[in-house]
């Protein structure tokens, strides 16, 4: 496929803007690690944005191309979809990349283990209140 039919497949199969489609359609590599990407994430708009600023910036300190990169498509995938699930938020997704980025480690066992996970249960939230509220009285009146 040229570049340009991909260009025009990716704006109207994934309603990426002209400007990311263009520069991922021109970079075989990159046109590559994207739609193996979006497979996993299965958000083209996020896949093609981590793509085009975080992970490109890694690529260009570290002189390499998407193809030479030791970091995995589902390493790559799984850092995008916590950050995607709000189950870290993107700052944090930001510095677990820069660490996967050479050590191909799995982002999801990462941020368990350093307890970089938000809690977004609410009714867990609300445990917790309440318990730190009955044993401090003082500090509702």
């Amino acid at each position: 496929e040229l570049p340009k039919d991909k260009e025009k497949r990716y704006i109207a199969e994934y309603g990426l803007s002209a400007y990311d489609a263009n520069l991922l359609s021109h970079d075989r590599n990159l046109a590559k690690l994207f739609e193996e990407t979006n497979i996993l994430v299965k958000d083209a708009n996020t896949s093609a944005n981590w793509i085009l600023t975080e992970l490109s910036r890694r690529l260009n300190e570290a002189e390499e191309t998407a193809d030479q990169m030791k970091l995995s498509v589902e390493n790559f995938a799984k850092l995008i979809n916590l950050a995607k699930d709000n189950k870290i938020n993107n700052n944090v997704a930001k510095k677990l990349l820069r660490e996967i980025y050479l050590s191909n480690e799995n982002p999801e066992v990462l941020a368990q283990e350093r307890n970089l996970l938000q809690i977004s249960d609410s009714s867990y939230l609300e445990e917790i209140v309440d318990e730190v509220l009955s044993e401090n009285p003082e500090s509702i009146e």
